[in-house]
This record gives C-alpha cells, sequence and structure tokens, in this order.
C-alpha cells in the first residue's frame, strides 16, 4: 500500500501534522514492521503486549529516518516521515503467528537534507529500490521461555535446550514484555545492500553519536536486571542489541554457539547436533592462558566464565592506584580556544552541568506532555545522562510538536462550529515553548 492517502488516512495524518496536508501533498506507505518469530541466533522473542505497544505508540506518531541514521556512525538525526496509523494482524508465515504493521506518510518536498531529497526517497520506495524497514525500540523486561521468570535472574541460557519433569525437550528464548516503547521506524538498504547501517555491527562494537556511546551486546544473562536494552529489528527478523555503554558492566561471551550448564546435558546436545563443538577449545585455552587460568577440557560455559569473573575481582582488589583521565594545559587550550585556569573550566563545567540538568527535567516534563501518565520517565532521564544538550533539545521539540498536535486536535473537537470559535479555541505556540 502507497501512494496519495484516502479520506480516513489523511484525517489522522492531519491529525497528528502540525499544518493541514491536502492528499497531494503527502505520499502514504506501509507494511509489516515486525512479529513475534523467534528471531535465529539470537532467540529473542518480542510479545504479543509488547507489540501492541508498539502499534499504540505508531498511532501517537513516532518518526521515520532513513537507515537508523540516530544510531549510526557519525550520522546526524534526519527524519523525512512519519508514522500514523498501526495494527496487529494474524501472520501468514509458518513460524509467527502475529505481525505488525505500521502506516508511514512522508511530505513530499524537493528540500535536500543530508544529501537525500523526501522525493528521491518516494521514488526509491514507488521503483522498489527501497523496501526493508526496520524498528527501533526499548525494553528492559526480558523473560526466560523455560521458567517464566527474569531472565537475568533464572538458571538458564538462551539457544539451549533443556528436559523437563516429563522428559520434554525445551528451547531456552528470550520473551520481551512490557514496560517498553517503539523509538522510531527507518526505511534500510539491508534487503538491497546486505551489510549497511547498524546491521554492520557485531558483539563488542562500540559506535558514538550525540546522543552518547552505545555497545552491541549479544548476550543479555551477564547485564544487571533493570538495564534498558535497545533493539534495531528488520522486518526481515534480523536483530541487533544494545546498551548504552555507562551501564555496562560486564558482558562476555566465549561463542555464540550454545553450551548446557551441565557436561550430560551438553553432550546430548552435541549428539544432536552431529557432535558439533559448543565452543573453540584452541581459543578458549589460548584466553585462559594469557590470563593465568588453569585449563580443563571438561569445563562448561558457566565454569569459565566464573574462573575469569574470578580472576579479574582479584585483579580489581589488588590494585592499588587506580587510572586517572588527564589533560594538559596545552590540551586544554587547544580545545577551549583560549587559555584558562583550572578553576575557571570548574567554574563553567559546574554551569554546563546545571544548564544540562534543566534541559533535561524541562524534556521530560514535555515528555509526559506529549506522550501522557505512561511517558518512560525513569527511561529517558537515563538515556538523556549521557547525551548533549543540544540532542536533548531536538527529542524535546519533537514531543513539543506532538503536545501541540494533540491539544490543538482536542481544541478543535471541542469548538461549537464557527470559524471564529475555532480560531479562538486555538492554542498559541508561545503554550508549548520549553523553559530555556
Amino acid at each position: 500500500m502507497f501512494g496519495k492517502p484516502n479520506e480516513k488516512q489523511l484525517a489522522l495524518i492531519n491529525s497528528l501534522a502540525k499544518k493541514t496536508f491536502t492528499a497531494d501533498d503527502v505520499f502514504v506507505f506501509g507494511g509489516k514492521s515486525a512479529g513475534d518469530r523467534i528471531i535465529e541466533d539470537r532467540y529473542i522473542q518480542l510479545s504479543k503486549e509488547l507489540l501492541e505497544t508498539f502499534a499504540i505508540n505508531a498511532k501517537e506518531g513516532v518518526s521515520w529516518l532513513l537507515n537508523h541514521s540516530w544510531a549510526s556512525f557519525n550520522e546526524p538525526v534526519t527524519i523525512y516521515g512519519r508514522t500514523f496509523d498501526a495494527r496487529l494482524q494474524p501472520s501468514a508465515d509458518q513460524d509467527e503467528t502475529i505481525e505488525l504493521e505500521i502506516d508511514k506518510y512522508i511530505p513530499r518536498s524537493d528540500t535536500t537534507k543530508n544529501g537525500r531529497s523526501a522525493n528521491s526517497i518516494i521514488e526509491d520506495i514507488e521503483n522498489g529500490v527501497l523496501f526493508d524497514t526496520s524498528i527501533g525500540w526499548g525494553s528492559n523486561k526480558f523473560v526466560c521461555s523455560v521458567c517464566r521468570s527474569n531472565y537475568y535472574e533464572c538458571n538458564h541460557r538462551r539457544g539451549h535446550k533443556y528436559e523437563d519433569e516429563d522428559g520434554n525437550i525445551k528451547l531456552c528464548y528470550i520473551i520481551a514484555k512490557n514496560p517498553g516503547y517503539l523509538m522510531e521506524e527507518s526505511g534500510v538498504f539491508d534487503g538491497a545492500y546486505k551489510g549497511a547501517g547498524i546491521s554492520m555491527c557485531s558483539a563488542g562494537d562500540v559506535f558514538e553519536n550525540k546522543k552518547g556511546k552505545f555497545l552491541v551486546v549479544d548476550e543479555l544473562k551477564e547485564l544487571s536486571k533493570d538495564t534498558n536494552v535497545f533493539g534495531v529489528y528488520t522486518s526481515k527478523g534480523q536483530l541487533t542489541t544494545f546498551i548504552k555503554k555507562a551501564d555496562h558492566q560486564k558482558v562476555f561471551a566465549i561463542s555464540n554457539a550454545p553450551l548446557a550448564n551441565d557436561a550430560k546435558s551438553n553432550e546430548k546436545l552435541n549428539k544432536e547436533k552431529g557432535s558439533e563443538e559448543s565452543m573453540d577449545k584452541e581459543k578458549i585455552k589460548a584466553l585462559l592462558e594469557k590470563l593465568g587460568i588453569a585449563y580443563d577440557e571438561n569445563d562448561t560455559f558457566d565454569k569459565v566464565s566464573d574462573k575469569i569473573i574470578e580472576t579479574w575481582e582479584k585483579h580489581i582488589a589488588n590494585m592499588s592506584i587506580q587510572s586517572v583521565e588527564y589533560m594538559s594545559q596545552k590540551q586544554a587550550s587547544e580545545v577551549l580556544g583560549k587559555e584558562m585556569t583550572s578553576k575557571e573550566v570548574l567554574t563553567y563545567a559546574k554551569e554546563g552541568m546545571a544548564y544540562h540538568k534543566d534541559t533535561v527535567d524541562n524534556a521530560l516534563a514535555m515528555g509526559v506532555k506529549a506522550l501522557g501518565n505512561d511517558f518512560p520517565t525513569e527511561t529517558w532521564k537515563s538515556t538523556f545522562a549521557s547525551m548533549s544538550i543540544q540532542s536533548v533539545k531536538d527529542i524535546a521539540k519533537t514531543w513539543e510538536t506532538q503536545a501541540k498536535a494533540a491539544l490543538n486536535a482536542g481544541s478543535r473537537l471541542s469548538s461549537s462550529g464557527s470559524d471564529g470559535d475555532n480560531a479562538s479555541h486555538e492554542i498559541p505556540d508561545d503554550a508549548y515553548k520549553m523553559k530555556k
């Protein structure tokens, strides 16, 4: 579905937009954005309740980007369109039961943003060059499919198989649940150009932008239970998960291949896989030798992990000198553009921290104003902590627009009819401005 909006779609678009569009002003398109299949190699499933939340967020309107520029290496945020409607429906695919469809609109324009115009993107969608989509989302609740408890705290690991009391073999995978939210949707070149955008990241990679530093993670088991995990999920079932670098404590993975929690189960799994080894033992041996740890070929993944963690903790405990980052006066002068005393630098830093806090508080207040009591204040507060002031303002500006659209829509609905009445109920722009 793409082209001119019908009457119902245009009404939904105009209820979100700041200006009134005609059918010729916008291009609409939609399709499958996600589903509840168990994602291959990652063993993660988006729950129905989380997909329902995504649908609600999409109806409220989230940004439509090109190639996840918000999370890519050194690329600025560029918004070309917006979501305006969504629905869950039965899936025809064999490995999933429901799918999320999201409708988007792009205002037609020849104005270029970072080298691309909206009309050039629309043309790529129409001729089939740009056809894959990907959603950016967040969640901090992950449940184990085997024991239905918090995955961070249970004894099971995703990708492993476990035998229950009745002798049935169950696969462990992670179920992502609420609280969660849809951050954005993007057009990506994953289908047409393999490896583009965020899909080029692998576990352990660090990328940085104006929102801070992010670490790509594969195994969630080593994270603390309150860690907020972000995900980039394509309609082709690929997934990249990452966290704020500041939230990283210990992320350790020997191999992407499963390793059972005990020798008996591991032997059973290897037989089922044609005696395929679950770990590269030579690499493990070399790693342990470098760390000064005794190697035992009968060690399980958990045993090896415990040895490395124990060695690391002893190393930390024996450290008497902590590393300190510093800059010379010459380096500081080059960065600041003039010579300054340490006292002057600290004064400006203190004022900057206060300004950053005020900017974050104003942004969070605008988020609540735009999205209501369901707005995830603490999640965004944590996200904003390492973001620049300008980036916080940019996001807050989007919420300001949403708040204005929602209130003005309510004002129009409550108007009694005449043009004069509508004008009297229109809320002025000053009502939405954030504190400076």
